[in-house]
């Protein structure tokens, strides 16, 4: 049985609980949520809503309380720390998690910088330990679907592609409209869909971005992604009136149909014949991430899916976005991704 500690309880850990809760019913479960950690304490008592969440419930009452750290990791018998604390927190929380000998999932992004990000990639390989970041795209059954056809050239070669995520700001955690402390948009949100595109097409070779500043850096962004047959197009957008829902999808032009997820409805409009779309219901993507990360460290198998090295890539490819926003657009070389 893998026992869990939770490190932090702000909008997405309620989240990351109710996954948890979820695992904890399924037939022949190998994971328990044991604890749960947040240094303010009236975290326990609130109600918090987040851009795709709304009222996220709190009943935390099967759960052992801490707001400090320290004294959970003393007092619990723990085997994984799923770590959901602001991101300029992330490198020295985790490495201190893995240093002690614990196996850490962490939400994304990875870390605040790419230099924090191989730091945390240097304490998992010292340690030996497993660390799983929370992209959650990649285990969503519509994107494996979408990888799949991808991958076996089922209607032919990419030809072009774009990609959105927009959202009001967020304004439920003043941190996170602080670049220095989130990165701003470009890395807290716009980064879902730069790693979608390294998951399903590979790396590009360069990339370019255009940003504007609204409440902090780089709230507004429009990336190219350069392939060497193709281009991606990604716009991420945070700066949005605050009535604004939560929208995300994509556009995948291949030789032999045009493929569209709006929202988690995946729509195949194939050359010849009708459009149709797939039976892919399993896309709580961090259900499944959390699902997968309990696995393989049940199994001793490989990560195949989400690398914490390919975090820290993605996390490498945004900082040539903010350098080339800075220089107005520039078009950058991302070759020779650190490994």
């Amino acid at each position: 049985m893998i026992k869990v500690g939770l490190v932090g309880f702000g909008g997405i850990a309620r989240v990351h609980k109710a996954a948890y809760e979820t695992l904890m019913k399924e037939a022949n479960s190998k994971v328990k949520l044991v604890s749960i950690f947040d240094v303010n304490a009236s975290q326990f008592t609130k109600s918090i809503s987040i851009n795709f969440a709304r009222d996220i419930q709190n009943d935390i009452s099967a759960y052992h309380l801490y707001d400090d750290l320290d004294e959970m990791l003393a007092k619990e018998e723990l085997h994984m720390l799923d770590v959901c604390i602001p991101t300029f927190l992330h490198e020295k929380t985790v490495c201190d998690l893995l240093n002690r000998g614990y196996h850490v999932y962490c939400e994304k992004p990875m870390a605040a910088t790419f230099e924090e990000a191989m730091r945390m990639i240097e304490a998992k390989r010292d340690n030996d330990k497993r660390l799983l970041i929370g992209h959650l795209l990649r285990f969503m059954e519509i994107n494996a679907y979408m990888k799949d056809i991808l991958d076996k050239n089922i209607y032919g070669n990419v030809v072009d592609a774009a990609f959105y995520r927009l959202s009001a700001a967020p304004r439920w955690n003043g941190w996170l409209l602080d670049a220095d402390k989130s990165g701003g948009c470009i890395l807290d949100m716009h980064m879902h869909d730069i790693d979608l595109a390294r998951f399903f097409f590979g790396d590009p070779y360069a990339v370019s971005t255009l940003s504007k500043d609204v409440y902090t850096r780089y709230d507004t962004n429009h990336t190219t992604l350069y392939y060497d047959d193709f281009t991606a197009q990604a716009t991420g957008d945070w700066a949005l009136s605050a009535s604004f829902p939560f929208t995300s999808g994509y556009r995948i032009s291949l030789d032999k149909a045009t493929i569209v997820l709006d929202g988690n409805t995946l729509t195949v409009y194939p050359e010849e014949g009708e459009a149709f779309s797939p039976d892919c219901t399993e896309n709580d993507g961090i259900l499944n991430a959390i699902r997968y990360f309990v696995r393989i460290l049940e199994t001793g198998e490989d990560n195949t899916v989400n690398p914490s090295i390919s975090s820290a890539q993605t996390v490498y490819i945004i900082k040539k976005m903010k350098e080339s926003a800075d220089r107005g657009g520039k078009k950058l070389s991302v070759l020779n991704l650190p490994r």
